[in-house]
């Protein structure tokens, strides 16, 4: 069965745990390692039978990942089963930026007012994000709901609440 994650990095970037080497590594270190480990991500998920494209990021540290699509394969929800548990172990390197508590609560507010106006805008079965403790946010479209992020009404309602996004706004 096809799937949609779209993954938002809500400060700057999304971040991967340094492994030694340099115990405060730049903020373009963690930037590329990151990528990479979604690129290897995609890649074996490919691996595994799961028709995923690589990573799209954004300028400002957005990151979408895309599984499936009309014109792909459908995949049986045993096969993306096993592929997700052969290649999690790639995403579980991704780690948000190190937000303070007030910071973390400021993008939960954000991310959740961003899902209330694209339902406001359109998209009335847009789910809310889900939040780790340590400041990460994602957001699960599957095709068994329904939204299509490349409908004009998608694309619409997103350019018209990108700007509650958090994190940086010069390239919105």
């Amino acid at each position: 069965m096809p799937i949609r994650v779209i993954l938002a990095a809500l400060a700057a970037t999304a971040t991967l745990a340094a492994c030694g080497g340099d115990p405060t590594p730049s903020a373009a270190d963690r930037q590329a390692a990151s990528r990479k480990a979604m690129l290897d991500y995609a890649a074996c998920m490919r691996k595994h039978g799961v028709a995923m494209q690589d990573p799209k990021f954004n300028a400002d540290g957005g990151v979408t990942l895309s599984a499936g699509g009309p014109d792909s394969p459908a995949v049986s929800p045993a096969t993306q089963r096993t592929a997700q548990r052969s290649c999690q172990h790639f995403m579980k390197a991704v780690k948000p930026p190190e937000l303070s508590p007030a910071e973390q609560a400021q993008n939960r507010r954000a991310a959740l007012a961003h899902s209330r106006c694209m339902r406001s805008h359109g998209v009335p079965n847009f789910p809310d994000p889900k939040f780790g403790s340590d400041g990460e946010v994602s957001l699960q479209i599957s095709k068994s709901s329904g939204l299509d992020p490349r409908s004009p009404a998608f694309e619409r309602a997103q350019k018209a609440c990108a700007k509650l996004l958090p994190g940086p706004k010069a390239t919105r």
